[in-house]
């Protein structure tokens, strides 16, 4: 028999085995567990190489074994499997990758137990290609210049490399070798040349490949030589002529220039003075002499060179005057006739020359030009007329000369002809009428004579033969027919000749009948209106003749006497009534007869007064909805109109402006937040009348995403207990759900499977193994969505024996009731809440707080009392003893608290976390954090490990001292993407030297560790901690491990330069274009580049003194550059808008308020005349479709275009470095970011 502890040594269960009664145990063969065969296979387990290869050299392919010692199973992952899969096979990164560690991970398994082994091998990157080699030579290729030469100046030989990096050869060519050789020399060109553009071809080589490498360089031309200027002076020069004039003709001064390009002198000679001064005046020889040939001779200098150039020109002779040629022209004038005609007998044209001697001209006037036209022509006079005498004169002109000659001609008359005949006599041709009448009266017969004078005949024709007949008889026509109008018509002829004449006559009606009167008047009756009226449109009284034409007398009727009187009073119906039809009825009358005329008017409404528009307008105002919405489903943009059809104007206003926008504008709140109903208000104003119209709509929620569905299980999940069990004493099998609401799925893990399986069965430890504390990880899980959530349960051990077989039971957790304080910011009680503490045997500790309703609304009522807008929940834990905090608030605590916009703080001394009110907008679901800081040594280290081996975190340390301070914090919340604050403290670590403390707090940050796997590197704030210790403060949107780490000058110092940066990056080396900035965040930027402001601090309800940018806020209000809001508070996390950059731009150039509006959405806003003013200046623009969309949020990217307009501060030159991971050249605003951040890296 052998004693207990051989058995226990050799692994055997003596809690299961038979005990015997004198102490000793059967010799049996030791029960070896699956874990204790794994535990056996991980440090036996060995990766094999190639022959030459080791861990630090891989180059050939791994053997990774499949099984292991005692039955195991080994199954591999890789970090890298396109360098080495999972069976080992191994491919080499190219030269330019560079070796490559791969981790590879070993999982060692027997049935359900399993652990892990990992190894990290270096695989050595494939030798250099000649390829590789030539690309890199290339890159590295320059052109080298003496100082102050470039590219574009070169004044010197340049150096061209001939041998490149990684032995290559580089051979050069040149696209003219005269400039620049293949060696590099220069002969820099003339002068005249000018500056020469070469372009030099570098061939790099190496093996059988090459490449090629263009540079295009600039010779600059030798400057000028004095002879050179000269030449260039006298080929440039030339004489200044007179308009018209030219070398060969001159007639005016010339023009002789005195200086010369390229700083040349010019004097002048001349061959005849007399005619050509050396000062360019002419003298013109005078009519009568020749033209003059003169030489001029330019002698051009400069320094001591000097060099001539001839010019010949011809100056011509004065003309002869005007009045010597007049008066020639004048004596050779004379008027040609045909033969046979002369000036006393002329029966045909004449001719009338218009041109004389010496250029003169000649103009014709005539006494008569119905006989002898200007021209010459001739029109003999008629028999009748006679011979006629006529005077021609002929003005003769030259220049500002003239003179006159006159010609008296006799023109013949005609012999009489028939027409003429015909012409006298119906000249002599009257109508006869008896005494009394006349042409414009005939009542009687009329005497039309049939021969007229020089024997002609006449014949009559009558347009009327029914009044006047051919003969001269008359038939009057009657009153009503009226006065008639007739054309007689005679025709007067002789021989073949004849002509006709009119005569117009006016045959007087018969008088008037009664019945003839009342027709005559009802055809003249007319109503009368004012300007601008008509029956069509009845404004104001009509005029009601009471008399018609011809002695009738009017009465008159109204179909309603209300609307228009039988005086013609008009009484305008309402705007409402509307226009109204009414028939006007006149009788007239004279003796017996009478007859009635019917008139139909439109009597116009009233105008609209502002109050009946605003009455119309409301009742068809209506909201448009978007393709399939309406009002009880909105999905899409809203229609609000703002104006209505009686030109009122019409704002809205919205019960929940970030769900409708005042201008339409709709953002579906989250499926968490569910469907929205919000209220929008339209005012319809015109005038001085205005009127309200509401319309309530249904925003529908955007669909549940995977991450919400993951999140919202994630919240819901517990473990699920046997009778009598909780986490704290768990003896039984556990429920672990595997799915959860919205086709989620669960997995879990547990960090002991021998303990608690991956199913909930449990396996109590042994006595001597005492109580196991258990991690149970779930992993939620929905399409690409995961979350993880830990359980900590403590498995109780079997019950240990006593000397007379009895169990002893053992110790259970204690669990006691606390109350603490809820607090303000300032330190005033707001309420007290219960804690269910849990104590652990081994002296652990767990809370739990749940905020009840009764206690949100105690607290929220005393805060609104005393002013304050933070709820602070501290957690007491004086020894540091508690290892997990879970506070639970209901939704209806949490519509407390957003209702009375309260801050929610949690305060453990390991972390604080701080929920703005503007963050629990729109949540609508039950809120919960779970807080648990990792003390254990153990797991702190693998979270180290964790940090050190993250490609983030090296990339951004480049090879620099990075270590964690204190202790990684896991917070787990189903607050996810909405703003939250963490302070975390720093108790540990910090060195106590002044400097180096100040060092390290300059170069901390915030490590995170999402739970779907990715990481981040964030950069806090340094702020102080209620005990007055420094701490960290940093603001997230999501949750998982964080932890603190110092990075030794992560970022390199830049050399001074003539920009200060006025914004920064982030640690990760990225700058955010789109990430919206918080007023704060503005404030501290203000506060850096312009903001001078000094006076008294202003008080915000939510802005306390410990605020990371307290100083720089208080600087802008005191700058008057930013405001706080009506309610008191300044909303410093709250993101800007382009109404608040406009106010901002207004503020500091100190504009003027602008009237109208040029948008479409600005009227009726806050800014309206602010944001006119600042598109004036010039300062902002608003967007294609017309709208400046003042309530849309600024980012980052678009507040330094703006910073860097109303600084002028210029763009950044083109950078060939570029500073931000996420901000590359072709960004739109990469210039702007670069200069913005010109000494931030």
């Amino acid at each position: 028999m052998q004693n207990r502890s051989t058995y226990e040594d050799a692994g055997w269960d003596f809690e299961t085995a038979w005990i015997m009664t004198d102490g000793q145990y059967p010799t049996l063969r030791p029960y070896v567990s699956d874990a204790d065969s794994v535990a056996a296979a991980k440090p036996v387990l060995q990766i094999g190489y190639t022959a030459g290869d080791s861990d630090t050299s891989v180059t050939g392919n791994l053997t990774l074994p499949t099984t292991g010692l005692r039955e195991t199973t080994v199954s591999w992952t890789s970090s890298h499997p396109s360098v080495v899969t999972t069976a080992g096979t191994v491919t080499r990164p190219s030269y330019l990758q560079g070796d490559l560690t791969v981790k590879l991970t070993a999982t060692i398994a027997k049935n359900f137990t399993s652990e892990t082994k990992e190894f990290n091998v270096t695989v050595i990157a494939l030798p250099q290609t000649d390829a590789e080699a030539v690309a890199a030579a290339k890159s590295a290729l320059v052109v080298g210049y003496i100082i102050g030469d470039s590219a574009s100046s070169v004044t010197a030989n340049v150096t061209l490399p001939t041998t490149g990096a990684s032995d290559t050869a580089i051979s050069w060519s040149s696209s003219d070798t005269s400039v620049i050789a293949m060696n590099g020399a220069v002969a820099r060109p003339s002068y005249d040349t000018g500056d020469q553009v070469v372009t030099l071809t570098a061939t790099i080589t190496k093996g059988t490949e090459s490449d090629t490498k263009v540079f295009t360089l600039t010779v600059k031309a030798l400057p000028e030589s004095d002879i050179e200027a000269v030449a260039s002076a006298k080929k440039a020069l030339a004489i200044g002529y007179m308009t018209g004039d030219s070398k060969q003709s001159v007639t005016g001064d010339v023009t002789l220039p005195t200086a010369g390009v390229s700083g040349t002198t010019i004097s002048w000679a001349s061959s005849d003075t007399s005619v050509v001064a050396t000062n360019g005046t002419v003298t013109r020889p005078t009519y009568g002499m020749e033209d003059q040939v003169v030489t001029l001779t330019a002698t051009i200098t400069k320094g001591t060179a000097s060099n001539t150039r001839t010019f010949t020109v011809t100056v011509k002779v004065l003309p002869q005057t005007d009045a010597q040629a007049v008066a020639a022209a004048k004596n050779a004038l004379v008027v040609g006739y045909i033969t046979g005609d002369s000036a006393n007998s002329v029966t045909a044209d004449v001719t009338l020359p218009t041109t004389g001697a010496s250029d003169t001209a000649i103009s014709w006037s005539s006494s008569d030009t119905s006989v002898i036209a200007t021209n010459g022509a001739v029109a003999r006079p008629s028999y009748n007329m006679g011979d006629q005498l006529v005077t021609l004169t002929a003005t003769i002109t030259k220049g500002t000369e003239s003179d006159t000659q006159e010609f008296k001609l006799t023109v013949k008359a005609l012999p009489q002809t028939d027409a003429e005949a015909v012409a006298a006599a119906k000249n002599a041709l009257v109508v006869g009428y008896i005494t009394g009448d006349s042409a414009s009266s005939v009542t009687a017969n009329v005497t039309l004579p049939t021969t007229g004078a020089s024997d002609t005949a006449i014949n009559w024709s009558s347009s009327d033969t029914s009044v006047i007949a051919p003969n001269g008889a008359v038939a009057r026509p009657s009153y009503d027919t009226g006065d008639q109008i007739i054309t007689l018509i005679a025709t007067i002829t002789k021989g073949t000749e004849s002509d006709t004449q009119e005569f117009t006559l006016t045959v007087k009606a018969l008088p008037e009948s009664d019945i003839e009167a009342v027709a005559s008047a009802k055809k003249a009756l007319a109503i009368g209106y004012i300007t601008g009226d008509s029956a069509s449109s009845v404004t104001a009284n009509v005029t009601l003749t009471a008399t018609g034409a011809s002695d009738t007398a009017i009465s008159w009727s109204s179909s309603d006497a209300n609307v228009i009187a039988t005086n013609g009073t008009v009484a305008r119906p309402t705007y409402g009534t509307g226009d109204q039809i009414i028939t006007l009825i006149a009788t007239i009358t004279k003796g017996t007869e009478s007859d009635t005329q019917e008139f139909t008017l439109t009597v116009k409404a009233l105008p609209e007064t502002d109050a009946e528009a605003i009455v119309s307008d409301k009742n068809k105002l209506t909201v448009g909805y978007s393709e399939g919405d309406t009002a009880n489903h909105v999905t899409g943009e809203l229609t609000l109109p703002t104006t209505g059809a009686s030109d009122t104007a019409i704002s809205w206003s919205s019960s929940d402006a970030g769900i409708v926008a005042a201008n339409g504008a709709v953002t579906r709140p989250s499926y968490a937040q569910g469907d929205q109903i919000v209220t929008l208000t339209a005012t319809i104003t015109k005038g001085a009348a205005s009127d309200t119209k509401t319309f309530t709509v249904t925003v529908k929620a955007l669909a549940q995403t995977d991450q919400e569905a993951v999140a919202l299980v994630k919240g819901a999940l517990e473990i699920g207990y046997a009778s009598g069990d909780s986490a704290s004493s768990v003896v039984s099998g556990l429920t672990l759900p595997t799915t959860g609401a919205s086709d989620t799925v669960i997995s879990w893990s547990s960090s002991q499977p021998s303990v608690i399986a991956a199913d909930g069965a449990v396996t109590r430890p042994s006595y001597t193994q005492g109580d196991q504390t258990i991690t149970l990880t779930a992993t939620i899980a929905k399409g690409e969505a995961t979350d993880i959530k830990t359980f900590t349960v403590t498995v109780k051990a079997a019950a240990a024996p006593n000397n007379n077989n009895v169990y002893t039971p053992l110790p259970v957790p204690n669990t006691e009731q606390i109350n603490v304080d809820i607090e303000s910011g300032n330190g005033t009680n707001l309420a007290k809440t219960p804690i269910t503490r849990t104590t652990q045997p081994d002296g652990t500790q767990s809370d739990r707080v749940s905020v009840t309703d009764a206690i949100a609304k105690q607290m929220t009522e005393k805060a609104k009392e005393t002013g304050v807008n933070v709820a602070r929940i501290v957690i007491p834990d004086a020894n540091d003893r508690v290892s997990e905090v879970r506070v639970d608030v209901p939704r209806s605590a949490v519509q407390q608290l957003r209702e009375g916009n309260l801050q929610l703080e949690i305060a453990t001394v390991n972390a604080r976390i701080a929920i703005p009110a503007a963050s629990l907008t729109g949540f609508a679901d039950d809120l919960y954090f779970r807080i648990v800081p990792i003390k254990d040594d153990a797991e702190k280290r693998q979270v180290a490990e964790r940090i050190t081996e993250a490609e983030l975190v090296t990339e951004a340390a480049q090879d620099r001292d990075v270590r964690m301070l204190g202790r990684p914090m896991s917070i787990e919340t189903n607050v996810q993407n909405r703003e939250v604050s963490i302070i975390l403290p720093l108790k540990e670590g910090l060195p106590t030297d002044p400097t180096e403390r100040q060092e390290m707090l300059n170069n901390l940050h915030i490590f995170v560790e999402h739970s779907d796997g990715t990481k981040e590197l964030l950069q806090g704030t340094i702020v102080e901690a209620a005990d007055g210790s420094e701490a960290i403060e940093f603001t997230v949107t999501r949750f998982s491990t964080f932890s603190v780490l110092y990075m030794e000058r992560l970022v390199e110092e830049e050399p001074a330069t003539s920009l200060t940066a006025y914004i920064n990056g982030f640690a990760d080396g990225t700058f955010r274009p789109d990430q919206g900035i918080t007023r704060a965040e503005m404030a501290a930027i203000l506060a850096r580049t312009v903001a001078v402001g000094t006076g008294a601090e202003a008080n915000f309800s939510d802005l306390q003194s410990t605020h990371w940018a307290y100083d720089e806020i208080q600087q802008v209000i005191q700058s008057g550059l930013m405001k706080g809001y009506p309610d008191g508070q300044f909303k410093p996390d709250q993101r800007m808008t382009r109404a608040e950059l406009a106010a901002i731009a207004f503020a500091l150039k100190d504009l003027s308020a602008a009237a109208g509006y040029s948008y479409t959405d600005t009227q009726h806003h806050w800014a309206e005349q602010m944001i006119e003013a600042v598109r004036t200046a010039g300062l902002m623009n608003g967007y294609p479709d017309g709208s400046f969309r003042p309530n849309n949020t600024v980012t980052r990217a678009e507040v330094v275009v703006f910073m860097n307009r109303l600084l002028d501060r210029g763009v950044a030159p083109a950078a060939s470095v570029q500073t931000w991971s996420d901000v590359s050249p072709d960004h739109w605003a990469f210039e702007e970011i670069e200069a913005a951040s010109a000494t931030a890296n």
